[in-house]
């Protein structure tokens, strides 16, 4: 799971990525498209044709949403969507840790937010 978050301006969203065992859910419920998600590697040199698509940068967008209305409204228009996060925290990525050669593509969708749902009741502190 990954998140989206800014306390000054009370934003938290939720993005998850999922690979569950579609033999035992379908002992339960029928499969979802999200209930397994990729992760995908490709060349470093891939980080060009993500440029050219205008990827969206997660800290960038969060500082631009003047408000968490605002973000909840982008959030919620990505839901059902395929997403993918490029995963800097993985060590193969990294130059200095791996070989830098490739680079870790995670299959995501949006969860949540922390935007109030309807019926829910806030009581003051």
């Amino acid at each position: 799971m990954f998140l989206m978050n800014s306390d000054s301006k009370d934003i938290c969203i939720w993005f998850l990525h999922s690979n569950l065992n579609l033999t035992e859910l379908r002992k339960i419920r029928e499969p979802k498209w999200y209930d397994q998600l990729k992760i995908i590697y490709k060349p470093r040199t891939f980080l060009g044709t993500i440029e050219r698509a205008k990827p969206i940068h997660l800290e960038e967008k969060l500082k631009s949403f003047r408000n968490n209305k605002e973000a909840w409204m982008w959030a919620n228009n990505l839901k059902g969507k395929v997403l993918y996060m490029l995963d800097w925290n993985d060590p193969i990525n990294c130059v200095e840790e791996g070989d830098g050669s490739t680079i870790k593509l995670i299959q995501v969708r949006v969860l949540d937010t922390n935007e109030p749902k309807q019926g829910t009741v806030i009581q003051p502190e």
